[in-house]
C-alpha cells in the first residue's frame, strides 16, 4: 500500500509542476505579447488564470493529505471526510473563478471571427464543474463507507 501511496503522491507532485509550467507559459506569453490592450476583460482573464492556479494547488494539497491518510490506513475517518469536503469546495470555487476567462475569450472570438474558440473554451470551463459533481459523489461514498464502518465496528 505504501508503494501505491508513494506513486500517487509523486503523481500529484508531477501534476502540480505541470500546472505551474502551463500557467506560467500562458502568463508569460500574454504579458509579453505585442499588441495586447489592457481592457477589463483582459485583466479579468489574467486574474481568473492566477486564481484558478491557486485553486488547483489547493485541491492538490488536500488530495495529497487524503493520500497520506489512505497510506496510514485511515481512509474511512472523519478527517478524510473533512478533506474531501474541502476538495469539493475548492473545486467549486475554482470552477466559478475559471468562468472569468469567458469575457476575454468572447472578445477574441468576435475579433477573429472564430466561434469555435468560444465553444472550445465553454467546454474547457465546464470541466471543473464535472469534477465538482464527481467530488459530490465521492463525498457521499465516503459518508456511506464511514457509516458502514461504524456499524461494523459496533457489531464486532
Amino acid at each position: 500500500m505504501k508503494t501505491k501511496a508513494t506513486v500517487l503522491k509523486g503523481t500529484l507532485i508531477v501534476i502540480s509542476l505541470m500546472l505551474l509550467l502551463f500557467f506560467s507559459l500562458i502568463l508569460i506569453q500574454l504579458l509579453t505579447g505585442s499588441g495586447i490592450e489592457w481592457t477589463f476583460s483582459f485583466g479579468l482573464f489574467i486574474l481568473a488564470l492566477l486564481l484558478t492556479l491557486f485553486g488547483c494547488f489547493g485541491v492538490l494539497f488536500f488530495l495529497y493529505q487524503v493520500v497520506d491518510l489512505v497510506a496510514k490506513n485511515n481512509a474511512f475517518s472523519n478527517r478524510t471526510l473533512q478533506l474531501v469536503a474541502r476538495v469539493k469546495y475548492m473545486i467549486l470555487t475554482t470552477a466559478v473563478v475559471f468562468l472569468g476567462i469567458l469575457p476575454y475569450i468572447y472578445e477574441a472570438a468576435q475579433e477573429n471571427d472564430s466561434p469555435g474558440i468560444l465553444f472550445f473554451c465553454i467546454v474547457l470551463v465546464s470541466v471543473p464543474f464535472i469534477a465538482f459533481v464527481f467530488s459530490l459523489i465521492v463525498e457521499e461514498l465516503f459518508k456511506s463507507a464511514i457509516i458502514l464502518k461504524t456499524e461494523h465496528d459496533l457489531t464486532v
